[in-house]
């Protein structure tokens, strides 16, 4: 498996997305987003990404050098209109925005609508850690997953993430779709042809399934049918998926899911929305004494007896804040697949990756 690092990718990345017109600012946030989902192990929402948004780019759903406005605001919230701003930008700016209020307020709110797909939540909620803030984001997206019970997509996977900080342990960090699984594991499934266990997915004719290809028959291809859905986490998990949908899109002013295209243009844009929240814990109690207790928790659950089969117990995070560091040191491991999707589009765009590798 080809391997490159993290350094070379994020030029990569800033490349190409300066040569779609984004200005170096823009450029830099973008990259940064999509590398550290690669070193997190979430390549669905790195490399993988790059020709989901790609079209979108082409097409003008998602614009560069767009101004990212504030429409009503009060000392402890803000509601902030993207213009069509990639994702990653606009989360970025308004969890600044949150984290700043934070400080200010004890508790920052950003909602942000008319903006596009933001990837990887956790970018964002792990941004409050360097305030030593507790972080939480979360967005809704075109439909996927249907309601417990049902068999047609109203709902994105309504991905969630939270960020605690902690004292000598690493601080907990949660990252997951609402849905049974993650969209990024049914889009490797169907790469694969393997079947998911547990039959996470139903058929169009309402069948509970493991098999990801009729769902997923090309990920890139928005004119492909989709033939069925994601299934909700059982009830429970419906009242999430919907917890989502109006807290970070419905209050925002933007759409449910069902109404978000998936062949998005400058006519069609993307009328989800984001909530992002910062909570300066520092003006409730010492903060010292906060994270204290929060490493007494994460020794707790580590040193709790571990069921059948487990060696130990593994806190939110955990594995992917160290695969984070290993691919640091070795190299992020990639797909064939997913590097030579990056080699096509790069050269659409007229970037060298060659001498891109040499100058770095």
């Amino acid at each position: 498996m080809r391997r490159e690092t993290a350094q070379y990718l994020e030029t990569v990345y800033k490349a190409i997305w300066c040569g779609l017109g984004a200005n170096e600012e823009e450029a830099d946030i973008y990259a940064r987003c999509f590398v550290r989902a690669d070193l997190l192990g979430k390549e669905t929402q790195g490399i993988a990404c790059v020709p989901l948004v790609y079209p979108w780019i082409r097409a003008g759903a998602i614009r560069f050098g767009q101004p990212i406005t504030i429409e009503r605001e009060g000392p402890s919230f803000a509601l902030v209109d993207g213009h069509s701003s990639p994702g990653q930008v606009c989360a970025v700016r308004a969890m600044e925005i949150a984290i700043e209020k934070a400080r200010e307020h004890t508790v920052g709110c950003v909602w942000v609508r008319n903006a596009n797909d933001f990837t990887m939540a956790t970018n964002y909620a792990e941004m409050a850690l360097k305030s030593d803030c507790f972080g939480l984001a979360m967005s809704n997206g075109v439909p996927l997953v249907a309601p417990w019970g049902g068999r047609e997509a109203l709902f994105n996977t309504n991905p969630m993430a939270f960020a605690v900080p902690a004292g000598a342990e690493l601080p907990i960090i949660f990252d997951g779709a609402t849905s049974a699984v993650s969209h990024g594991h049914v889009v490797l499934a169907a790469r694969d042809g393997r079947t998911m266990p547990n039959s996470p997915l139903v058929d169009d004719h309402g069948h509970p399934t493991g098999n990801a290809g009729p769902l997923i028959t090309n990920p890139f291809d928005r004119n492909s049918e989709q033939l069925g859905a994601i299934r909700s986490l059982g009830p429970k998990g419906f009242g999430w998926l919907i917890l989502v949908e109006v807290l970070s899109s419905l209050i925002a002013g933007g759409t449910r899911a069902a109404d978000i295209p998936f062949d998005q243009s400058a006519e069609k844009p993307w009328t989800g929305g984001f909530f992002l929240m910062a909570v300066n814990i520092g003006a409730l109690l010492d903060i010292e004494q906060f994270k204290h207790q929060v490493d007494l928790l994460i020794r707790s659950c580590r040193e709790s007896s571990p069921a059948e089969g487990i060696d130990t117990v593994v806190m939110p995070g955990e594995k992917a804040q160290h695969e984070a560091l290993r691919r640091e040191r070795e190299g992020v491991p990639l797909r064939e697949e997913d590097w030579n999707n990056i080699v096509r589009i790069a050269g659409e765009v007229g970037v060298d990756l060659e001498r891109l590798r040499e100058s770095g």
